[in-house]
């Protein structure tokens, strides 16, 4: 360090007096505290050096670069780009516009009420995609940072492909205050129908992919579908997240429901692939896939006969 150089260099200069006496301690302070504060000055310098520098570029993300365009493809899945991807949204309005009316017969007021609630979701979400765009941007040639931007890509996928105009949509929401009790009555009847038929068909796709991990007899196939289709209430939305919804509701039923109908090595498999989706619920539960109550505990049924239900034990 050059300061205590040069303290050291002083102290070896021998035209320097020797303290011999009180008289010469005030002299040598004062050269002890040029030679602290050359120091001193030397230690801020080197801080406000360090302070300048330009951190190095981290080498793992030498040639790393996500294509701009790829953004779209996974905000609209399928869609070429934004364009088309928001043209597919209306179309989708359009339909639901089109059957609203096929089975309530809308006035003129209703449907123009309708279509304003409808065009402001879809500006609120293709706003939500934009601020998303930026923070992409932002990240696509930084390997660390860009798994970070899936937290916020993944809930504008949910939304939509599942449902845009679900009933906690400005849309939906609209629909309620609208339509006439008459009105309701039909559309809700419609409705719900139709919400428990692609219910039953996302079962059994779910069971289609489960069976890859479980093999099922068909006996046994139809009777967990039909648990869960009678048992279980349809999600609000339907999307990406069909299949784990299923795996959830099935993770609802107690241990005992499933060995009337599976053999120990079936429960073993499917106990095993339900513990990995245990804890989701609360996934679905943020996203308005389902509401809290909709996935609390099924109780057993040890009044029903164990041979009515396990087709290995009744020889089916």
């Amino acid at each position: 360090n050059t300061g205590w150089w040069i303290l050291l260099t002083l102290s070896r200069d021998s035209s320097l007096p020797v303290v011999t006496s009180v008289s010469t301690v005030p002299r040598l302070f004062t050269i002890l505290v040029i030679a602290l504060a050359l120091c001193e000055g030397f230690v801020y310098a080197s801080k406000d050096d360090v302070d300048e520098v330009l951190p190095m570029p981290n080498q793992g993300n030498e040639g790393f670069e996500v294509a701009e365009e790829n953004f779209d493809q996974w905000i609209y899945q399928g869609a070429g780009n934004a364009q088309a991807g928001r043209e597919r949204i209306k179309a989708r309005l359009k339909i639901h516009l089109d059957e609203l009316d096929r089975i309530c017969s809308l006035t003129s007021e209703q449907k123009q009420k309708l279509t304003l609630a409808a065009q402001g979701d879809m500006k609120r979400l293709f706003d939500e995609i934009e601020v998303v765009r930026i923070k992409f941007r932002a990240v696509r040639k930084n390997q660390n940072a860009f798994n970070e931007i899936w937290k916020d890509i993944n809930p504008l996928r949910q939304k939509i492909s599942s449902d845009l105009f679900s009933g906690k949509s400005f849309y939906g929401k609209t629909v309620r205050n609208t339509l006439t009790s008459e009105q309701l009555v039909s559309y809700d009847t419609v409705a719900n129908e139709r919400r428990q038929f692609r219910y039953k068909a996302t079962i059994a796709v779910a069971f289609t992919n489960l069976e890859k991990i479980v093999p099922l007899k068909n006996s046994q196939r139809q009777v967990l579908m039909e648990m869960v289709l009678n048992e279980t209430k349809p999600p609000r939305t339907f999307g990406n997240l069909d299949y784990q919804l299923v795996l959830v509701q099935l993770g609802r039923f107690p241990e005992d429901r499933y060995k009337k109908v599976l053999d120990d090595r079936q429960w073993k498999l499917l106990e095993g692939h339900l513990a990995q989706y245990r804890g989701f619920e609360q996934n679905l539960i943020q996203q308005g896939i389902i509401d809290r109550a909709d996935v609390a505990p099924i109780h057993s049924q040890n009044d029903e006969p164990a041979d009515a239900l396990n087709p290995i034990r009744s020889g089916q």
